[in-house]
């Protein structure tokens, strides 16, 4: 599937399998495929996941090295991007207070922008947490996310 990321024109995928793990190291590939088959394991998440694996588009899943504690998904190229070293080090708040951030739930969030276009925007930059964070959050018995903070790491200029 490395011929699709050399095509800047379409980046599609004929055969049909549209999604693709690699990390920036073996861990990284480890962690994330961990975190997408949790992301599998739940009805929302699945279905996401399904949307994105019988799109034309080849999707790739990966860790961007140069932008640590930074999870994003690029629809321009489309990638998302997770970073399972420091996930902990992003804290939301929930119906039970404040949680350590995880993988899992760090690439179901992304993951739902690139499955459904959401974007963290309505009351409270809630839109893509409530269509699909949430709902793999209460799948899995986790207390829901009650806002949205957008995190910028230090070393951002913060606008």
């Amino acid at each position: 599937y490395a011929y699709a990321r050399g095509n800047p024109i379409s980046y599609t995928d004929p055969s049909g399998l549209s999604v693709q793990i690699i990390g920036s190291d073996p861990m990284a590939t480890t962690a994330l495929t961990t975190a997408y088959n949790q992301v599998a394991n739940t009805p929302t998440g699945a279905a996401l996941i399904n949307a994105l694996e019988n799109s034309p588009i080849l999707y790739l899943i990966t860790n961007n090295p140069l932008t640590p504690g930074a999870n994003y998904f690029d629809p321009y190229n489309n990638i998302i991007s997770v970073d399972p070293y420091s996930p902990a080090q992003i804290h939301v708040n929930n119906a039970c207070g404040s949680e350590a951030g995880s993988t899992f739930i760090a690439l179901a969030h992304e993951i739902g922008h690139a499955a459904t276009g959401a974007l963290d925007n309505g009351p409270g930059g809630m839109g893509n947490i409530t269509l699909n964070e949430n709902p793999i959050r209460l799948e899995n018995n986790m207390p829901l996310r009650t806002d949205y903070q957008r995190v910028v790491p230090y070393f951002y200029p913060h606008y």
